[in-house]
């Protein structure tokens, strides 16, 4: 290997996006869920995502996080830029969704976010998955591997205060009955004044090693060579997904018991099956993200170095309060 090859082995990431052509949802208001195995996650969707839209497609997003990143290097930068950090576990769950909801109406609305991104699973996969094939045995459900049953509550708040309304037009059910058509509610938006959710995206990512996924230190310090992650797109109208508790729960099962499926046949050949849908044509061909370690390397070192200028700036007003306190 000459000094080329050796500085291209450890100076990219490449990330591999496969899939439904979801190019059309950029502009357009979506809800987006992917499965959860590390850290990594999260900047190596936010890579796949920057090069969207000219760029723009990251602005306009707001993430769900665990709340254990709002004390990471990039924590402050992500409150201020509107994102909403949640606290797992079943204490104060309620609370949270009730603050999730306050969220999405004093923040993601007024600031115009399109785009909502989180991690249904509640945490990551090695930490979930024997809980949740607990669940799944005890509820007569198909047993996984590669991915953990989501929980609900947070796409069911979401879809409830951003999904549209709908009513039933029963002069038109009624105008089916003469004519001798059959039955089916004809169905319309009802104006709340609020920007409504058009797509559901699903994402489903393919780490070369299941047991082994990257993770962020190994990502910004470039502790291992480069290999390909697969990202596979997937994406339903919202108004063919359930808005009821029970239906939803059903549907979105169903969606991680396929994700089981994708990553089983990912993981046994290499590549993710095509699995054409009827509301969009797959990819051309596969498209490549290259995202450089030093690029990665700098960000982080902003980030750090702002979190230690604000660390002293508050500091120094803090001391400055103090003192003139005291003199009082």
């Amino acid at each position: 290997m000459d000094l080329h090859e050796s500085q291209n082995q450890f100076s990219l990431l490449i990330f591999e996006e496969v899939g439904e052509d979801i190019s059309s949802c950029f502009r357009q208001e979506c809800i987006v869920i992917g499965n959860h195995q590390s850290t990594s996650d999260v900047p190596m969707l936010f890579a796949c995502l920057s090069e969207k839209a000219g760029g723009a497609l990251t602005e306009s997003v707001m993430w769900l996080m665990d709340r254990i990143f709002m004390y990471t290097n990039f924590g402050w930068v992500s409150l201020l830029h509107g994102d909403f950090f949640i606290q797992q576990g079943k204490h104060g769950r309620e609370n949270q969704l009730q603050l999730l909801e306050k969220h999405i109406n004093e923040v993601y609305l007024p600031r115009g976010r399109q785009w909502i991104i989180l991690f249904p699973e509640g945490g990551f996969l090695k930490n979930r998955r024997e809980r949740s094939q607990l669940f799944a045995k005890k509820n007569d459900l198909p047993h996984l591997e590669h991915v953990a049953l989501p929980r609900i509550g947070a796409i069911a708040t979401i879809l409830d205060q951003l999904a549209p309304k709908k009513h039933v037009n029963h002069n038109q059910d009624n105008k089916n009955l003469v004519a001798g058509n059959s039955v089916s509610s004809s169905r319309g938006d009802v104006s709340d004044g609020k920007r409504h959710l058009k797509w559901f995206i699903d994402i489903t990512i393919g780490y070369p090693d299941p047991e082994n996924p990257l993770d962020l230190l190994t990502i910004c310090l470039g502790l291992r060579p480069p290999c390909k992650t697969s990202v596979y797109y997937r994406r339903f109208p919202v108004d063919d997904v359930p808005h009821d508790m029970e239906g939803l729960t059903q549907w979105m099962y169903e969606r991680f018991i396929e994700k089981e499926k994708l990553l089983a046949h990912y993981y046994k050949h290499g590549v993710f099956p095509s699995t054409p849908s009827l509301h969009c044509r797959l990819m051309d061909r596969p498209h490549m993200v290259r995202y450089s370690y030093a690029h990665l390397m700098l960000l982080h070192g902003i980030f750090m170095c702002s979190t230690y200028a604000h660390y002293r700036m508050l500091s120094y007003l803090w001391v400055a309060a103090t003192d003139y306190m005291n003199l009082l």
